[in-house]
């Protein structure tokens, strides 16, 4: 029985000229699978730019708007009403 940790160089240099199996997916099913994967790759680079733009669009108008003013004169309510007589 071999130990794979030890295994020598002729040992594996054996393994490389054996066959490999062949694919349990048809061909259409990877490339069908691939296409999904590069749909939602896309779809993900779409979004990620989508929100960047909305930042660099919002960011600029959030930080520059207007805050409370603190010393606002307050209105005066004493003042005769302006009902007609």
């Amino acid at each position: 029985m071999s130990d794979p940790l030890h295994d020598t160089l002729g040992d594996r240099l054996r393994l490389l000229g054996t066959q490999m199996p062949a694919p349990t997916l048809p061909a259409a099913e990877i490339r069908r699978r691939a296409d999904r994967r590069r749909h939602r790759r896309h779809a993900l680079g779409a979004t990620a730019a989508c929100t960047a733009a909305a930042l660099c669009l919002a960011l600029p108008s959030v930080l520059h708007s207007p805050g409370a003013r603190h010393g606002a004169a307050p209105t005066d309510t004493s003042s005769v009403s302006t009902s007609p007589r």
